[in-house]
């Protein structure tokens, strides 16, 4: 009974890592046919350690986005993975500007 319960959550457990996987897998398929980003796509290549499709995927959606400070600070967390620490700073400093422009005129607004 205890051998059956053990294999039982194994197989459960082998399922949803599967389905996880596939379901993964899909995504990064519609983004290759789409040629379209969004950070979110970025973030599945950078969750798999593919730092280099995910500079790709952050860049498309900077030229959507081109104020969004958390694309350009997990651009920065991308290039630091490369060991390109000028790029991953330049990145940072560009996030930080953006959100304090954010806050400026948050306060202005006050």
């Amino acid at each position: 009974m205890r051998k059956r319960i053990i294999l039982s959550l194994i197989l459960v457990s082998f399922v949803i890592i599967s389905y996880n996987l596939i379901s993964e897998k899909k995504s990064l398929i519609e983004i290759k046919n789409t040629g379209e980003s969004s950070g979110k796509d970025g973030d599945l290549y950078f969750k798999r350690r593919e730092y280099i499709n995910a500079v790709k995927m952050y860049n498309k959606a900077i030229l959507k986005d081109y104020e969004n400070n958390d694309i350009y600070y997990k651009l920065s967390m991308c290039y630091k993975e490369l060991k390109k620490y000028i790029k991953s700073i330049d990145c940072l400093d560009k996030a930080i500007k953006i959100l304090e422009n954010k806050i400026n005129e948050k306060e202005m607004l006050l």
